[in-house]
Parts: structure tokens; C-alpha cells; sequence
């Protein structure tokens, strides 16, 4: 049961970070003035750093809901973390929003365009958008949690199913869209 108890505890956070975030913050424009690339619009060898899609916005606001989410579930789940659960719940957050940062450089360098799916290398794109940011979350968590490699692997497996099947879920509800190659 404790095993349980940490995955839920790991994955509500960020599982309730990214509906609000799309749901809410994304929707309905929320804080549009933090909706500025992150790249500032800089290019690497003629093309878009991280492209228009990896904004201040969700940089800031992933984390925060994550903390809000990290404080929701330590209503319900106890875990001997000294770190006061907000702060459990950001830094889960930053680590998951930061590690989406290299996938979408190494996308913007072969031209596929944000919400565009590739034609090369597509397995390799699409297994690496379900788990980079999963990945950065579980790097937070060592880093604030002795976790168990099956806590880690468990958290990898189930916390990149759960982003698949939320993905899912937002593009068929319209609320993330694939651009159509032409």
C-alpha cells in the first residue's frame, strides 16, 4: 500500500497541474501576459530555439499548480518529507516543465513545428513526449525523496500512460490541437 500511496502522491501534482493548466489556463487565456516564448524568438542555425509554444506562462504556472496540487494530496496521502508540500509539488512541476525543453529544441532543429507530429524518427518523438518531463519530475523526486528504483520506474511507467492517455483526451475534446502537414 505505501507504494501506492508515493505514486499517487508523486503523479496527482503534476496530473492536476496539466488539466488546469490546459483546461483552464490555456482555454481561456488566463495570464495572457505571460504568454511570451521563452526563447524570446532567438533562432539556432536559422531555426526557432524552443518555438512559440514553450512560454513563461506554462514555465510559471506548471509549477505553482503543482504545488497546489502537491498541498490537495497531502490532505489525503502523509509522506515523511520534511519539505512543506507547496514547495514538494514546484519543484516536481519545474522539473517536469524544464525537461520538455530539450525534445522541443532537437524538434525545432529537424522542422517539426509545435503540435506537428514528425515523419522522422516518429516512435523516437512520440515515446520521448510522453516521458521527458515525467523523467524531470522523477529527477526532482530523487532529489527531495529516497525513493526505491521500483517507486521511480512505477512513476515512469504509470506517470507517462497518464500523460499519453491526458493527450488523448485534450486533442479529441479540442483542446490541443496537431497542425496538419501539408
Amino acid at each position: 500500500m505505501k507504494i501506492v500511496n508515493e505514486i499517487i502522491y508523486f503523479i496527482f501534482p503534476l496530473l492536476f497541474a496539466g488539466l488546469v493548466h490546459h483546461l483552464l489556463v490555456i482555454r481561456y487565456n488566463l495570464l495572457s501576459f505571460l504568454s511570451k516564448p521563452i526563447d524570446c524568438n532567438q533562432h539556432f542555425k536559422g531555426k526557432p530555439l524552443l518555438g512559440k509554444s514553450k512560454t513563461w506562462r506554462g514555465i510559471l504556472v506548471v509549477p505553482t499548480l503543482s504545488g497546489i496540487g502537491s498541498l490537495i494530496i497531502s490532505q489525503i496521502i502523509i509522506t515523511p518529507i520534511t519539505l512543506q508540500p507547496f514547495w514538494v509539488g514546484f519543484l516536481l512541476g519545474t522539473g517536469y516543465a524544464v525537461a520538455e525543453l530539450p525534445n522541443s529544441f532537437i524538434k525545432r532543429q529537424f522542422n517539426i513545428q509545435p503540435g506537428e507530429k514528425a515523419q522522422k524518427f516518429r516512435i523516437y518523438f512520440s515515446v520521448l513526449d510522453q516521458i521527458d518531463s515525467v523523467i524531470g519530475a522523477i529527477i526532482m523526486m530523487l532529489l527531495i525523496y529516497p525513493a526505491s528504483t521500483i517507486l521511480c520506474i512505477s512513476v515512469l511507467i504509470i506517470g507517462s500512460l497518464t500523460h499519453f492517455a491526458v493527450d488523448i483526451y485534450l486533442h479529441n475534446h479540442g483542446y490541443k490541437k496537431f497542425r496538419k502537414l501539408s
